[in-house]
């Protein structure tokens, strides 16, 4: 026997068919385990943007209807501090007296939960 032949000899491994099917099975019901929690997370997602999506429309509506809503800024909120409850400040108008207010038609979202919204008359 050659010394090339002794230094490749330990490095093969006889592997059984039986187990490498064994092994695929395996992999293949963890991918189909990961596969099929990733669906229901889409799921999840696919349900939270549809309803995302109808308070959007309802705070859209708001902002249209709403009696505080003054050339497109909501007059009923002074919002001193955006950045800390997360209004882009793209969407803020600062009045003459320097009152920070929210322009509800560029941001309808600040419009869907609010407890002041009264209908125009």
């Amino acid at each position: 026997m050659s010394l090339t032949e002794e230094t490749l000899k330990p490095s093969v491994t006889l592997i059984s068919a039986s187990e490498i099917e064994n092994e695929l099975k395996h992999a293949l019901n963890e991918f189909n385990d990961k596969h099929k929690q990733l669906e229901d997370k889409l799921s999840s997602i696919e349900k939270l943007i549809a309803w995302v999506n109808i308070a959007k429309a309802q705070g859209l509506w708001k902002a249209k209807t709403c009696k505080y809503s003054s050339q497109e800024a909501c007059e009923a909120w002074n919002i001193s501090e955006p950045d800390k409850l997360g209004i882009p400040q793209d969407v803020i108008v600062i009045k003459q007296d320097n009152t920070k207010k929210v322009a509800v038609l560029k941001y309808p979202e600040f419009c869907i939960t609010c407890p002041l919204y009264e209908p125009k008359r």
